[in-house]
């Protein structure tokens, strides 16, 4: 079995609007995103996300989107990146994802709530991850900790000395940054 797999992340990115969920979570927009194992400057990668768009007559709803060969480069809105698999199988993966139901019937649901059905779905099919931290508890808690970390020591507002060409990253299977 090859050890250079794609490896599978949890990404935030900033949001505007109010949180409402009661750990704070849809402070961010959340969404997985593939990666090569060993990144380049000019490395592109894979994002899965549920956006929500304005639609026709004006009304909000939610769609799944496949975001193909974007650049893994910090943009904008980036904050973090956590590690949570390694891919075995990206083309399972990818139609695992594409089946997660997206509503617009609930208020409260959100980017947030895909990611967390979308890890369930993937922790329940065999073949598609190698080693894997997908437990949404511990995902989320990890997220919400490192992107706290990161806002606290100033990574977000240009202050210290960072390497603002690299996006901040947490790998949650071997419990350390690899990236800061």
């Amino acid at each position: 079995m090859s050890s250079n797999k794609d490896r599978l992340y949890v990404a935030l990115h900033a949001r505007g609007g109010v949180p409402t969920m009661p750990g704070g979570e849809d402070k961010y927009h959340w969404a997985l995103v593939i990666a090569p194992k060993k990144e380049k400057d000019e490395s592109r990668g894979i994002r899965m996300h549920a956006k929500n768009v304005v639609q026709i007559g004006g009304t909000q709803g939610w769609v799944y989107e496949q975001v193909d060969s974007i650049s893994l480069a910090p943009t904008g809105s980036s904050l973090v990146r956590i590690r949570i698999a390694k891919i075995v199988d990206t083309t399972r993966l990818l139609e695992t994802l594409r089946n997660i139901p997206v509503t617009s019937d609930s208020p409260t649901w959100n980017c947030v709530s895909w990611v967390r059905q979308a890890l369930q779905a993937l922790g329940e099919s065999e073949g598609i991850l190698g080693r894997r931290n997908l437990g949404w508890e511990m995902v989320r808690d990890a997220a919400m900790r490192y992107v706290t970390k990161k806002r606290d020591e100033g990574r977000f507002s240009q202050e210290g000395d960072w390497d603002t060409s690299k996006v901040p990253t947490y790998d949650l299977i071997e419990e350390c940054e690899t990236r800061p």
